[in-house]
């Protein structure tokens, strides 16, 4: 990976992250636009190109079963993590911030484990490595409003804002030193390849979970703005890939 595409994963977060501290979520329908937008983005890059290239490539035996060990992997995570990393906001004690820090840890490293690797994935795949790292952007993509959750969360907790940012650095450099860690110890091609596919599957948990949840209560309906944040982050998709 370039030092800039590490660049791009911290600032994302910290980006989210901080707006948090100015901005407050119940006034702004913006945010869960934005959310519907990323989980538009993740679905869509899952179904066109990550599945896709993950069959392709002949180098994991039985990848639809992997995709789905990462989507139940997601699903234990979250008990932990209570959803924060699909936009969940609680009004929760301090003491319970501790397990949703290391849920959300645990998720940010495990996706950034299969980026280090990922151009060269994409190289016996397609035959050219010059394209987007479109894994590095999808996690972009739900990392920002992911950190806007977190922060809010922390601040509805009550935790001092010193300590809620510090918290925000933690999540934030999850994923690219999880990427670093990778580069450095040289995770093997097939290993790589598992990697690939349980981040898929935790992609399909999470955008299937911020879709659903776009709706208005028992009605099933969707409002107009979610339903073009849903169709641009298909869009966006479909480009990407």
């Amino acid at each position: 990976m370039e030092l800039w595409e590490y660049g791009l994963l911290l600032g994302a977060a910290l980006l989210g992250g901080g707006l948090a501290f100015f901005i407050q979520r119940k006034r702004v329908r913006l945010v869960q636009c934005l959310i519907s937008f990323s989980g538009a983005y993740l679905l869509g890059l899952a179904i066109t190109h990550l599945i896709p290239d993950l069959y392709a490539s002949g180098g994991l035996l039985h990848p639809g079963l992997w995709v789905l060990a990462g989507f139940s992997a997601q699903l234990l995570l979250e008990t932990l993590s209570k959803g924060v990393e699909h936009g969940h906001i609680h009004h929760i004690h301090e003491a319970k911030v501790w397990p949703i820090m290391l849920g959300l840890v645990l998720h940010a490293f495990l996706e950034g484990l299969p980026l280090s690797g990922y151009e060269h994935l994409e190289h016996h795949v397609r035959g050219d490595s010059g394209g987007m790292n479109t894994l590095l952007f999808g996690i972009v993509m739900h990392k920002a409003p992911a950190a806007f959750a977190l922060t809010s969360l922390l601040l509805f907790a009550e935790i001092p804002k010193a300590k809620a940012l510090l918290l925000l650095v933690l999540f934030s450099l999850s994923t690219p030193f999880a990427a670093f860690f990778s580069g450095v110890t040289g995770i093997p091609l097939q290993g790589l390849y598992v990697l690939l596919a349980m981040v898929t599957g935790s992609f399909l948990h999470l955008s299937t979970s911020i879709l659903f949840e776009s709706g208005s209560g028992r009605t099933h309906s969707v409002s107009w703005e979610k339903f073009i944040a849903i169709v641009l982050g298909f869009t966006g998709a479909l480009l990407s890939a």
